[in-house]
């Protein structure tokens, strides 16, 4: 399990993460804060930057927010949907995990078990997944095919 340190060192990343977005301005002549729509996309990109990585000795390690920011070498769809809520939380924006059948979960053409997000902005329901825009290993290129789905 974690110690209270990890447990304090996730914590101050997540609020590090959130003062950031929080302070961050548009360069326009108001120089105004980002929107709802910016900031869940500089969450979203906190977030798929993480390369994707199953632990196979500790399934456990990469589903939970602790482990993925004390560690960060293993994260998995529940550990993304986990740690994307979790921001948008503190951001002051709905969001929701969202449990879901996939096929080929596992790429040997069997049904498997998923996790995505539900977030609200301005009274209407978007779909993201970070997990499957996620960078890849040896991946850097932007992808936002799965985010803000109506």
């Amino acid at each position: 399990m974690w110690s209270i340190d990890n447990i304090i060192f996730a914590n101050n990343r997540i609020d590090n993460a959130v003062e950031t977005i929080n302070s961050l301005r548009v360069p326009d002549e108001n120089n105004r804060p980002l929107n709802n729509l910016e900031k869940l996309m500089m969450a979203y990109e906190i977030c798929r930057s993480l390369t994707y990585n199953e632990n196979n000795e500790n399934k456990m390690h990469a589903r939970t927010i602790t482990s993925v920011l004390n560690d960060g070498r293993d994260i998995v769809c529940v550990g993304y949907a986990a740690l994307f809520q979790e921001l948008c939380t503190r951001l002051n924006i709905k969001c929701y995990k969202h449990y879901c059948k996939v096929d080929n979960a596992n790429n040997e053409g069997q049904e498997g078990l998923h996790v995505n997000n539900i977030v609200v902005v301005d009274k209407k329901i978007f779909y993201n997944d970070v997990c499957w825009d996620s960078a890849k290993s040896g991946d850097v290129s932007s992808k936002y095919n799965f985010f803000m789905l109506p």
